[in-house]
C-alpha cells in the first residue's frame, strides 16, 4: 500500500483493523495522493466503508461450503462402498448426515434412512410409500416434477432446490441431487440426496440484501459525484471569463506593473481551464458509469468533424506557437455518435499540446484498415515512459505528469477517451517514444455509401 501510494498511485484494497475493544473489523478502503502545483504529495485522501457483516457473512458460507463438501465426499464414498458390497442396509447410511430417500415413477416414497425422517420431524415409517410431493413446500412441487421428469427421461443426474415442510408446519430449505437407479425388477427409480442447507441460504440472502445496500451506497455517490461536478463549471466558467476579460483590458492599458499582472491572470486562466477540463471530464465519465450517456451512432464525415474540433482547441496551441496540420485527402464517413466523437478528438489535441514544446507540430491524419478508419493525433513532444503505456487508460492507476509548461492533468481524458471509442465498437492505442512525441490512435466503423449524409456544419477559428 505505501509503495503504491509512494509511486503516486490511488490504492484499493480491503484492511482488517483492531478496534479499541479489541474486536476486528474491516473496511473496503481506497486512498489517493494529492499533489500539489509542483507535483509533490502534501496529503492523502481516504475513502472507507465498512464491510466487516459481508465479510463474516462470507467467512461462514466459506466454512458452510467447506463442510457440505466434505459431508457429500464422505456420503459418496459411503454410498460407492454400499452399491459394491451389495448391502442394502448399514448403520452408515441410516444414521448418516445427509437423508437419503428413494423414490419410484410415480413419485411414491419406496425407500428412505432415518436422517430424512428426522428432518422432517417424523417417524421413517409415516414417510414410506406416500408421495414425496406430501413434504415439498405447495409453490415448489412444479419445479421439483419438473426436474424429477427429466431425470427419467435423459437419466441425466439432476440437483435443485426446495423448500420442504416439517411434521410441525415449519419449512426448511433442502438441496436435492437425484440420480438414476434400475432396480432389481429393472423397473426405474429416483435416488435422492437430501442436504439440509437452511442456514447457508439465510447467509445468502444476508449478503444479497448487504450486496443490495452497497449497489444503493455506489448509486448515490456516482449521484453526488455528478451533482458536484455539474454544479462547480458555472462558477469556473466565470472565472476563466472574467481573467479573459482583465488580461484584455491590462494590455490595452499597459502601466509598470502590466507584465507582472498579465502573468498572474494567465496562471488563473490556465488553472481555471484544466480544472474546468477536469470537471467536464468528470461529469462525463460520471454519467458513462451509470449508463445515463446513450451511444447515438449516425453517419458522419469524419474530416469536416475534426475541422470543427480543432479551431476549438487551436487558443492553447496560438499560445505555444504551435502548428496543428491534417493529413488526408478523400473525405471519410463513419458510422458513429457525434458528440462522443468530438469528445475524444478534444481531450486527444488537448494532451498533444499540452506535452509539445513551443514552436512545435501536431499531425491528425485518418488511415482505412478494413471496415475501420484509424484516425491519429501525432505530436513531437517529451514522450511518455514505456512503463506509464500500460497504465495509461486504466482508472485504478494514476498516471499523469505536468506538461511542457507545468499544466497540469489528470488522466481521466484518456479514460474517457477509451470509454466512449469502445461504446463505439473501436479501440484506442499509443505508441510513444521518450523525447521524440507520442501517436495516439483510434478506430471507428466504417459506414456504406448508400447511408444518409449527416454531420455538423464547421465553425470558423
Amino acid at each position: 500500500m505505501y509503495s503504491t501510494l509512494k509511486s503516486g498511485n490511488v490504492w484499493h484494497g480491503e484492511i482488517k483493523n483492531r478496534a479499541k475493544d479489541g474486536s476486528y473489523y474491516w473496511v473496503d478502503t481506497t486512498i489517493s495522493p494529492l499533489e500539489n502545483e509542483d507535483g509533490k504529495i502534501y496529503q492523502y485522501l481516504a475513502i472507507r466503508t465498512l464491510i466487516t457483516e459481508r465479510k463474516n457473512a462470507e467467512h461462514r458460507l466459506k466454512e458452510n461450503q467447506e463442510q457440505l463438501e466434505k459431508q457429500k465426499a464422505e456420503l459418496e464414498k459411503a454410498y460407492a462402498e454400499l452399491e459394491l458390497s451389495q448391502v442394502r442396509y448399514f448403520d452408515l447410511y441410516d444414521l448418516a448426515p445427509v437423508g437419503y430417500l428413494t423414490v419410484d415413477e410415480f413419485g411414491i416414497i419406496a425407500e428412505t434412512n432415518l436422517t430424512f425422517a428426522l428432518m422432517l420431524g417424523t417417524s421413517r415409517i409415516s414417510i414410506l410409500n406416500k408421495p414425496i410431493f406430501n413434504f415439498i413446500y405447495s409453490e415448489d412441487q412444479l419445479s421439483c416434477q419438473s426436474h424429477r421428469t427429466q431425470l427419467f427421461i435423459t437419466a441425466v443426474p439432476q440437483s435443485f432446490e426446495v423448500r420442504l415442510q416439517k411434521a410441525d408446519g415449519n419449512l426448511f430449505w433442502a438441496r436435492f441431487d437425484a440420480t438414476l437407479r434400475i432396480s432389481e425388477k429393472e423397473t426405474p427409480l429416483c435416488r435422492i440426496a437430501v442436504t439440509d442447507f437452511t442456514k447457508r441460504k439465510e447467509l445468502e440472502l444476508k449478503l444479497q440484501n448487504y450486496m443490495n445496500v452497497l449497489e444503493n451506497i455506489n448509486h448515490t455517490k456516482d449521484k453526488f459525484f455528478s451533482i458536484i461536478a455539474h454544479d462547480l463549471k458555472n462558477p469556473f466558467a466565470g472565472i476563466i471569463g472574467i481573467s479573459d476579460l482583465l488580461e484584455g483590458k491590462l494590455k490595452e492599458v499597459p502601466h509598470e506593473h502590466s507584465p507582472q499582472y498579465i502573468h498572474y491572470t494567465q496562471m488563473i486562466q490556465t488553472t481555471s481551464k484544466s480544472a474546468f477540463t477536469l470537471l467536464e471530464n468528470l461529469l462525463l465519465w460520471a454519467r458513462s458509469q451509470t449508463g445515463d450517456i446513450k451511444v447515438n451512432p449516425t453517419r458522419i464525415a469524419i474530416h469536416h468533424l475534426i475541422s470543427f474540433t480543432i479551431p476549438i482547441v487551436n487558443g492553447n496551441a496560438f499560445k505555444k506557437n504551435i502548428t496543428i496540420e491534417t493529413n488526408y485527402t478523400v473525405e471519410e464517413f463513419v458510422y458513429a455518435d457525434e458528440s462522443f466523437v468530438n469528445t475524444i478528438l478534444r481531450n486527444l489535441l488537448t494532451n498533444a499540446i499540452k506535452f509539445t514544446y513551443p514552436n512545435g507540430k501536431i499531425i491528425v491524419s485518418t488511415e482505412r484498415k478494413n471496415e475501420f478508419l484509424e484516425i491519429s493525433i501525432s505530436d513531437s513532444g517529451m514522450g511518455i515512459d514505456p512503463k506509464q503505456l500500460n497504465n495509461l487508460f486504466k482508472i485504478d492507476s494514476k498516471v499523469s505528469k505536468l506538461g511542457t509548461e507545468k499544466e497540469k492533468g489528470s488522466g481521466l481524458g484518456l479514460i474517457l477517451c477509451k470509454d466512449f471509442v469502445e461504446k463505439q465498437g473501436g479501440r484506442i492505442w499509443v505508441k510513444s517514444k521518450l523525447g521524440q512525441g507520442s501517436t495516439f490512435t483510434f478506430t471507428l466503423p466504417l459506414v456504406n455509401k448508400d447511408v444518409i449524409l449527416y454531420s455538423t456544419s464547421p465553425v470558423s477559428s
